[in-house]
């Protein structure tokens, strides 16, 4: 799974509640990535939006939760046709001791 900092083992830090949307941004945009590659062939042109709506942190600090809202379009290859959704992610991080590293995430597609 993504995460999203590094350091050695004397180098461990507190959760830091701060650099959570660079860690959802980055999963994101990781997340698209490999799509791409894999779709690469059937569509194109992709297009997209997020907001962050909601950041909760656990009494720790050391789990954040992070919902969101999307839309998108893709282009069709073979046809030509645009295809569209919107919707809503909730996507869970754990604190490493380093970075935020993803452990799971859920979708919900208009």
């Amino acid at each position: 799974l993504l995460s999203l900092g590094s350091c050695g083992e004397n180098e461990l830090t507190t959760p830091n509640g701060d650099t959570v949307d660079e860690a959802f941004d980055i999963a994101i945009q990781d997340w698209i990535d490999g799509k791409r590659a894999q779709y690469a062939g059937v569509y194109t042109s992709l297009r997209y939006s997020k907001t962050i709506d909601n950041v909760e942190f656990s009494e720790t600090g050391d789990v954040a939760t992070v919902d969101a809202s999307f839309s998108g379009s893709i282009q069709e290859v073979g046809s030509g046709s645009e295809l569209s959704a919107s919707g809503s992610i909730e996507a869970t991080f754990g604190w490493t001791g380093c970075g935020w590293q993803l452990t799971g995430y859920a979708t919900d597609v208009n």
